[in-house]
C-alpha cells in the first residue's frame, strides 16, 4: 500500500519532503496577475470618476479656485452654488479649437498625453440680475469671482437670454455677449 501510514510502517521523513505536491507556480502566477490586474482597473476607474466630478462639461457650471497667487482651476460646481460664476457654454476638441463669437474665457488643455489634439472649453458668466462680480487677475488670466455687492465691484444690470446682442445694455454698462447659447450679460461698475 503506497502512501498509507500506520503505526507499525511509518514514512521516513526525508521521503514526506518528496512525496508532497509542489506548489503550482502557475496558479500563484495568475493569482497575481488578476490581484494587480484589479487594482489597476480600480485606479483608472477612481482617475475617470475624480476628473469627471472635478472637470466641467458643456452646460455645468465652474467657479475658480485659486491655486497659488499667480494659478487657478476652474472647478465644477453646482450651477446653484453662490460661487458658481462660469457656465461651459462651448467646448471643442481639435488641432486648433476656437470658441465661437463672444466674450468666452478659454481654457484649452490637451485630450490626451500624446495627442496633438487639444480640448478647449469656452466658459461664459453665470449670473443673475443684482449679483455683484470682482475681477481676479491671475499669471495667465483675469477671472471673475461672485461677491458681495459694495465698492469696487461690477454689479449684473441685466441678463438677457435667447439674444447675443451688446445693444441691449444701456450705458454706461459694459457689455458681455455669447453666441452659443446666445446670451448677454450687462454689467456696472459700483
Amino acid at each position: 500500500m503506497t502512501g498509507v501510514t500506520s503505526s507499525s510502517h511509518p514514512i521516513p521523513p526525508e521521503w514526506q519532503a518528496h512525496m508532497r505536491t509542489p506548489p503550482d507556480k502557475r496558479r500563484r502566477a495568475t493569482k497575481l496577475g488578476i490581484v494587480v490586474a484589479s487594482v489597476v482597473v480600480v485606479a483608472i476607474g477612481a482617475m475617470f470618476f475624480f476628473i469627471s466630478r472635478t472637470s466641467p462639461g458643456v452646460g455645468d457650471c465652474a467657479e475658480p479656485r485659486s491655486k497659488s497667487r499667480d494659478d487657478y482651476d476652474l472647478v465644477k460646481v453646482d450651477c446653484a452654488a453662490p460661487k458658481a460664476a462660469y457656465k461651459v457654454g462651448y467646448s471643442e476638441t481639435s488641432a486648433n479649437p476656437r470658441c465661437p463669437d463672444g466674450d468666452y474665457f478659454a481654457d484649452t488643455g490637451r485630450s490626451g498625453r500624446k495627442s496633438t489634439r487639444k480640448l478647449r472649453k469656452c466658459f461664459m458668466l453665470n449670473v443673475n440680475e443684482g449679483e455683484c462680480l470682482k475681477l481676479d487677475t491671475y499669471r495667465a488670466a483675469k477671472l471673475y469671482s461672485k461677491v458681495a455687492c459694495g465698492p469696487s465691484v461690477e454689479k449684473v444690470t441685466k441678463v438677457v437670454r435667447g439674444k447675443a446682442d451688446a445693444t441691449a445694455c444701456a450705458a454706461p454698462a459694459t457689455p458681455r455677449v455669447y453666441s452659443e447659447p446666445a446670451t448677454t450679460v450687462c454689467l456696472t461698475a459700483t
